[in-house]
């Protein structure tokens, strides 16, 4: 498909992003019940370390408002349960015991679903994995690989149970190494937050909640969410997705190993571990799951960022109504039987992910175009203001040595209201409204967003070797 094909279906209705995207089908809705709605966005960072954007058709602002206090104070509740920053919250209290504790419904829960999926998994996930991350830290520190001896003292110490649960009195012991429950807790938030939004306002007819890459999504409408699901080699927030999947009431999360590494002696190493061996597991670039709840969603795509592929698919064909695509490392994608139900608009599938780009318009200009593999990386970090401010408005664009825009790269922002503010930008972008839309990507560090240019202009011309500014303006 054509870079020009692929600017069209974004702006047919889909959000660029590097992960995950997602683009609402239609402007209006009216559920069961009657109520009518528009849509309205709200987009945070630092919230579960991450990015939060929040997507609901609702009946009017101030309702849509409410409901976005409700998601954040859930995620505040929960963050106190299972935060592994705050010394204070109930898992590090956990961590740091050695007596029995008793312990919140929520703890208790999230333990459980770790019990099932450690033994269904034969431990490819497990909760105490986290120990083999603090050795590879330790060591990346030092600029040395983990001795043998060091992984293996771990691996021992896996081979017996992490805790013991007394369910009647709701007490749980700790019987080795302290636990990092992560690969659960991100989709238990997002599936909590999803029902007391459901069933607190049911004027919401159609809702998305994205942290950080994995999102629930349901409406009452039958056209759903479009999802697209970006391509682990190109990653950044404004890269084109790999393929379009369709979502009615269900969640997607994506895992991978192309967003953070070990770099020891210049070399980088998967921050995925396979608990099996204490290693990184280095075959698989990515995986995006959809399922029916967030939770599902989120320890299967950890989990086939460790497994081989034909043991990836044997174990997605064994959860109901569970799809998958599968990044190697090497080129391709795998998918499960069943993610053709997903699935709207299959991208090529060329090697790396990468899609034959040929201009018909040659450069006339004297200096010659850019390399075919050209491309430059713009990296931002948006720092927090405190408190629960919500992430600017930012617009990303370049200009040529006279000044002139060339190419509007991305702006972030909700509400078209606010654009002029972004003063700079305004002057070249506001006739180009399909540039605005809610941008995420897989999970990241909070306020932290990657940019790229491949040389082109907005057309899709190549542009000829010279001086280029980035021009990056931001409003809050």
């Amino acid at each position: 498909m054509s870079e020009l094909s692929r600017r069209s279906l974004l702006r047919a209705g889909l959000a660029s992003i590097g992960g995950i995207a997602v683009g609402r089908v239609a402007i209006g809705s009216t559920n069961a019940a009657g109520f009518s709605s528009a849509p309205f966005g709200f987009h945070h960072d630092h919230i579960f370390g991450t990015s939060l954007d929040l997507h609901f058709h609702a009946s009017d602002r101030a309702v849509a408002a409410e409901a976005e206090y409700i998601v954040l104070a859930e995620f505040d509740r929960l963050k106190n349960i299972f935060s592994l920053f705050d010394p204070s919250s109930e898992l590090s209290r956990l961590n740091c015991s050695s007596e029995p504790f008793h312990a919140s419904a929520d703890l208790l829960h999230v333990l459980e679903v770790y019990e099932k999926w450690q033994s269904r998994t034969a431990g490819a996930n497990h909760a105490q994995v986290a120990e083999f991350a603090r050795v590879w830290e330790i060591a990346e520190r030092q600029n040395r690989v983990p001795t043998a001896t060091e992984l293996l003292n771990v691996r021992n110490q896996l081979k017996f149970p992490g805790w013991s649960v007394d369910s009647k009195n709701g007490v749980v012991t700790l019987a080795g190494l302290p636990l990092n429950l992560n690969c659960v807790t991100k989709g238990y938030a997002l599936d909590s937050a999803k029902q007391l939004v459901r069933r607190q306002f049911p004027e919401i007819t159609a809702g998305l909640i994205n942290l950080g890459g994995d999102l629930c999504a349901w409406g009452n409408d039958s056209q759903g969410w479009l999802v697209g699901v970006q391509d682990p080699h190109r990653s950044a927030d404004n890269e084109s997705p790999r393929t379009v999947v369709r979502l009615h009431d269900f969640s997607a999360a994506t895992s991978g190993s192309y967003l953070r590494k070990y770099v020891i002696q210049g070399k980088s190493y998967s921050h995925v571990i396979d608990p099996r061996t204490g290693l990184p597991a280095d075959q698989i670039a990515g995986a995006t799951v959809v399922a029916p709840d967030s939770v599902t969603a989120n320890v299967l795509a950890t989990t086939l960022c460790v497994l081989d592929p034909s043991a990836s698919l044997e174990l997605v064909a064994g959860c109901p109504s569970v799809a998958a695509i599968i990044f190697p490392v090497a080129s391709g994608v795998v998918r499960s039987t069943n993610f053709a139900a997903f699935e709207q608009v299959a991208l090529a599938d060329e090697p790396n992910g990468e899609v034959a780009q040929k201009s018909a318009t040659a450069v006339t200009d004297s200096a010659a175009a850019w390399p075919d593999d050209f491309e430059v990386k713009i990296s931002l970090e948006l720092p927090s203001p405190g408190g629960r401010a919500r992430r600017p408005y930012v617009a990303v664009w370049i200009e040529d040595a006279s000044e002139k825009s060339v190419r509007s790269l991305t702006v972030w922002g909700n509400n078209p209201r606010w654009l002029p503010e972004l003063s700079g930008w305004w002057k070249i972008g506001r006739d180009d409204k399909e540039l605005v839309r809610a941008t995420t990507r897989a999970t990241r560090g909070p306020g932290k967003y990657d940019v790229v240019w491949d040389g082109k202009d907005d057309s899709g011309k190549p542009l000829p070797q010279g001086t280029y500014t980035v021009r990056v303006e931001a409003h809050r």
